[in-house]
């Protein structure tokens, strides 16, 4: 067998391997697209695009593939707002919320111009309308008109006029624009950086706008409370021609054609005289189907069909002799369904990411839950149908909900709370069980507030509520009653005087130290720790401290705004977020001593004197986790992601918005996967992950492989090898015992570059990978632990 016969089947092997780990490579980032409320369906000959939330998708006819859009692959930023498409040009033009434009054309090129979004403004900038004309594209924004140049990619005109302009519309003799006020015209060719010298139209204050648009150069239409008024177009101006009262939503022009669309039809223009329209079939959606409730439409195809974006996904009608007829039932892309992800939680190797409730400085209290889950490079969801109610502020379905607290034997039931219903039972898809004033202590005062709930190692369920008692627990042997027949006295409560009446709270329950910690997120910000002393049944042993304050070990009190969050690191100390920086607890069985401490982390500044700096100092944390190498990933607000050293002292990352590709500087929650390492990270502006180089220890060696493998040509990244014990010695050879690297695992990873030690590029060949435990020595584990095929 040649060698190069043999090279190739390497590969292939390989090549499986790797494929079915399906990873990100070390120090990669990944975007997850979402699905939200419908925005936009643009209906082109070859590809339906639409916007769901914040995310553009594109659905290719032909292949019937649909492809999602984000800064992973073709987009310059993140939150998209719209969509408008040149069909003369064929392009897509993507409007953000912070008013950045792509310009993506059928081909796959894209062309970005940031202009308006860089330009320095206190007004809004925000985009709210887009028309074509020739080579030019113009913008209606909040301040004025600017005009794109569709061939350099660059402002070619901009307007400032100090005001809002909802509409814009051109044809070869005006310009157009709506304003809160009125519609206004100007001659093509006039000066128009004087709002004044613009015409008045009409006056339409105090009444809504919904689309406006020119026919042919000949016609001017335009939407006014749902009414379309038509306007001959003409060298001494426009001449109102008729109204036509349907109430359109939205006027296309299509092909030759104009299509309107109101909330519950769709009508089809056959044909414009005097420019009056003349309507030929309308189409109405009621009593039609379930899928075209609550809808937004694309116009029609020649063919007379449409496309349909909802809550049930993307479908496509067929319109003809009256009758509405599916061509093809409602699909969803493989994305999350949440949009705004609070919630993250890895159980049984699936992640779980969910929307939340009512959290501080955010008062949103009627947000519909949603969960979804990533397993295996596959987005699922979870949709519980209808669940009972007690205080019936909403429809019956999951609202304002917190975390989810999984039961410890079985992966498919989790526990989560809400703000006004209490505490929900889940398996699988379906509610069975529901934790309410009548059958728990939870406290019915307008709002029924559970804001968490977590497991201790004896499998009981502890539960944060608002109201008195704040704190109770529901032991293992109740957990399995049916709620009808549960009581309150089946709960152990927790009627401490120092708290109550908070709907923010995170709880732990330490592994490495006895009491019990709560922090407190709405202000005054608090946290309160007790030592129950496991006599659940009463209170009168139980030990008891409020913070509002803490004593450093300079003995300097320090007193954030808010407590945030809190964590138990590997070694023991508990971390705490604070809206001034993080705090950690060294010797948390101390705490009820009156020569009580937390540290603040100080890191040397290293200018040559002795001066410091406190770890983070007055950076509002919003979440911290500890990966398998005890270090310290921290959210912030305003700050992004850090990423610290196990004992804080060095900061290793800083990723934002700015450099890197993590979606906003705003980070709700972050959770490292044990196994694969990768971050999972929740911003106000979607989900991201990215590879790290650390994972949790293995027990011994009996899973090491490395990522990728084979390494191709093209690959210029790290090398993986995972699956390794705390601390490894980790050596890699060539075949003949050339030694290339060497280096200590970080938790139950390393990374390699694929060079020597003189920096050059190894060889194609094979290489073995050597590990030992034990502080270096060779002992009883070790030995070669997987193989990395390189192919240069």
């Amino acid at each position: 067998m040649s060698k190069k016969v043999l090279v190739f089947i390497c590969i292939v092997v390989f090549s499986f391997a790797f494929l079915a780990k399906g990873q990100l490579a070390v120090g990669d980032w990944q975007i997850y697209s979402s699905i939200g409320d419908p925005v936009k369906v643009i209906d082109t000959p070859e590809r339906v695009y639409y916007v769901s939330g914040i995310s553009l998708f594109c659905f290719d006819k032909e292949t019937e593939e649909m492809e999602m859009y984000n800064k992973n692959n073709k987009l310059n930023d993140i939150e998209v707002s719209n969509i408008y498409y040149n069909y003369d040009k064929k392009y897509l033009v993507i409007v953000y919320m912070n008013s950045n434009v792509d310009i993506l054309y059928d081909n796959g090129k894209i062309y970005n111009i940031p202009d308006i979004k860089n330009a320095i403004l206190t007004a809004s900038k925000s985009i709210n309308d887009v028309k074509f004309y020739g080579n030019q594209i113009y913008l209606a924004t909040d301040f004025g008109i600017v005009v794109l140049n569709d061939e350099k990619y660059e402002v070619s005109e901009s307007y400032n006029y100090g005001r809002k302009i909802n509409l814009v519309s051109v044809c070869s003799r005006y310009w157009y624009l709506a304003s809160d006020e009125a519609i206004y015209y100007i001659s093509k060719d006039s000066i128009k950086y004087n709002f004044s010298d613009w015409k008045q139209l009409d006056s339409v204050s105090g009444l809504t706008i919904f689309e406006m648009i020119t026919f042919n150069d000949e016609y001017l239409f335009y939407s006014r409370n749902g009414d379309v008024y038509s306007y001959a177009i003409g060298d001494e101006g426009l001449t109102l021609l008729g109204t036509l009262n349907m109430g359109v939503r939205a006027i296309d022009k299509y092909y030759d054609s104009i299509v309107l669309r109101g909330l519950v039809y769709i009508a089809f223009c056959s044909n414009i005289v005097n420019g009056q329209i003349q309507l030929g079939n309308v189409y109405n959606f009621e009593g039609t189907s379930n899928y075209l409730v609550g809808v937004v439409t694309s116009s029609y195809e020649k063919d007379e069909s449409i496309w349909a974006l909802g809550e049930y996904g993307l479908c496509h009608f067929k319109m003809e002799s009256n009758q509405i007829t599916m061509l093809k039932e409602p699909f969803f892309p493989n994305v999350l369904n949440v949009s705004d992800p609070w919630n993250l939680t890895i159980n049984n190797n699936k992640l779980y990411v969910s929307n939340t409730g009512p959290r501080r400085g955010i008062e949103d209290q009627y947000v519909k839950t949603r969960i979804s889950v990533f397993e295996d490079n596959n987005w699922s969801v979870i949709d519980v149908g209808e669940v009972p109610l007690i205080n019936y502020k909403y429809d019956p379905y999951l609202y304002s909900t917190y975390n989810l607290a999984f039961d410890p034997d079985d992966p498919n039931t989790f526990y989560i709370g809400s703000w006004f219903e209490g505490m929900y039972k889940i398996t699988g898809n379906q509610c069975v069980g529901h934790y309410t004033h009548q059958n728990s202590p939870f406290v019915l005062n307008w709002a029924m507030s559970v804001p968490c709930a977590v497991f201790d190692k004896d499998k009981n369920l502890w539960v944060v509520s608002k109201g008195s008692p704040a704190i109770c627990m529901l032991p293992r042997n109740k957990q399995s009653v049916n709620t009808d027949d549960l009581t309150i006295s089946d709960w152990y409560q927790f009627d401490y005087s120092e708290i109550s009446n908070n709907k923010y709270a995170k709880f732990l329950i330490p592994k490495h130290s006895t009491s019990k910690w709560v922090v407190y997120g709405a202000w005054p910000g608090s946290v309160f720790v007790f030592d129950d002393k496991g006599t659940y049944n009463t209170i009168a042993d139980d030990k008891t401290k409020n913070f509002t304050s803490f004593i450093d070990q300079d003995n300097k009190t320090f007193t954030p705004n808010y407590y945030t969050c809190i964590e138990e690191d590997n070694d023991g100390n508990i971390w705490i977020g604070t809206s001034a920086g993080p705090i950690v607890i060294t010797n948390p069985d101390n705490v009820f001593n009156d020569n009580f401490r937390c540290t603040r982390i100080k890191i040397a500044r290293n200018d040559g004197t002795d001066n410091a700096d406190y770890l983070l100092q007055n950076i509002n944390i919003t979440d911290i986790f500890v990966d398998g190498a005890n270090r310290k990933w921290i959210g912030t607000q305003e700050s992004g992601l850090y990423v610290v050293s196990a004992d804080g002292t060095e900061i290793l990352n800083h990723f934002t918005s700015e450099n890197s590709k993590l979606p906003s500087d705003f980070v709700t929650e972050v959770v490292v996967d044990p196994v694969t390492g990768i971050a999972y990270v929740g911003t106000t502006k979607g989900l991201a992950a990215y590879r790290s180089d650390a994972i949790q220890a293995a027990d011994d060696y009996s899973n090491v492989y490395a990522f990728p493998n084979p390494v191709r040509p093209d690959y210029a990244g790290w090398i993986s090898v995972t699956g390794l014990m705390d601390n490894s010695l980790v050596k890699i050879t060539d075949t003949a015992g050339n030694l290339f690297f060497e280096g200590y695992s970080n938790g139950g990873q390393i990374v390699w570059d694929g060079r020597d030690r003189n920096g050059n590029r190894v060889k194609t060949g094979i290489y073995l990978v050597f590990a030992s435990s034990g502080g270096g020595s060779m002992g009883s584990q070790s030995g070669v632990v997987t193989k990395i095929l390189v192919v240069n």
